[in-house]
């Protein structure tokens, strides 16, 4: 939840009698959220964001090994390709 700036000005004041350096007050303060949109991130919301991300991950992965596939599928095809050109070359000229 984030201060008000009454509050704020308040925390300001009260501190500001017991800690004579303002800079010190200040940095306390910056420990306080301005705004809602400073609020620190809850244990749920960095759940859902980790699933997310686990979720991305699994689908890359699974994109991945596909395409791994793929790459070896063709290779072989090639290499076996060559080897057919090759062998016709050799009967050709023995």
């Amino acid at each position: 939840m984030s201060l008000s700036a009454k509050s704020r000005s308040d925390i300001l004041r009260g501190l500001s009698a017991v800690i004579p350096e303002s800079e010190a007050v200040e940095e306390m303060l910056a420990n306080f959220a301005a705004r809602d949109a400073d609020e620190c991130a809850t244990k749920d919301f960095i759940r859902a964001e980790v699933q997310t991300v686990r979720a991305e991950m699994a689908t890359m992965r699974t994109e991945i090994h596909l395409d791994v596939q793929r790459i070896i599928m063709w290779m072989v095809g090639t290499n076996l390709a060559m080897l057919g050109v090759l062998f016709t070359l050799i009967r050709l000229s023995g």
